[in-house]
């Protein structure tokens, strides 16, 4: 399954892009699959993942090294965009998706904006969740970055679509599980990509 945990999901919303619980709601998802016995990596830092790169997650992916984990990853647009052309793009997203589905892990990406990720990316993804943050002291919504006050947050899932938050979550918990300053430096290199389908193709052909 992929999954996609977006600030905004039209130009339209009033929301900030920053601080309004993408991060929780992503830890808590990647969590809760640990606490099932299931492995995470990710492509930052937490206190139940396994960190790594995008880069050597895709090609564990790709080689099968890797199945029925959870794959967490941050700043996903920038990542991509890192492939530099379009044609680049499309190649990584339609042949990890496949992958991703082949050898059953899961993906909970996270962005900012949901149109400023890939078009091809925003089709392979099944589930599209927007978080919004509230004050615990009067239930109002909150729309500052570092905002001090207490917060929880409201899960919301916009594709598919359901009408009521699918879960609240309590923010200072979730918040001690990882780092929210932390910087995402990824990008991904498409020839070692290629290297890696080409090793796979190889393996299939000689296992045939």
């Amino acid at each position: 399954m992929i999954t996609g945990i977006v600030g905004t999901f039209t130009d339209e919303f009033i929301a900030p892009l920053r601080g309004n619980g993408k991060g929780i709601t992503q830890n808590y998802f990647g969590f809760a699959d640990f606490t099932k016995g299931r492995e995470i990596y990710s492509n930052y830092h937490t206190k139940f993942s396994i960190y790594k790169r995008t880069q050597y997650i895709i090609d564990m992916i790709l080689n099968e090294d890797l199945q029925k984990v959870t794959i967490l990853i941050d700043e996903i647009q920038s990542i991509l965009n890192s492939l530099g052309s379009k044609g680049a793009q499309i190649l990584f997203i339609d042949t990890a998706a496949a992958q991703f589905r082949k050898i059953e892990c899961d993906l909970y990406w996270a962005s900012q904006r949901w149109m400023n990720v890939n078009n091809r990316m925003r089709l392979q993804t099944e589930n599209v969740l927007l978080p919004c943050k509230f004050h615990y002291e009067d239930d109002s919504a909150c729309f500052l970055d570092r905002c001090k006050k207490l917060h929880y947050i409201e899960v919301n899932q916009v594709q598919p679509y359901i009408e009521e938050p699918i879960i609240t979550l309590h923010a200072p918990i979730i918040g001690q599980l990882y780092d929210t300053n932390e910087m995402i430096i990824d990008e991904l290199n498409l020839d070692f990509i290629k290297k890696s389908m080409k090793k796979r193709m190889e393996r299939i052909e000689a296992e045939c």
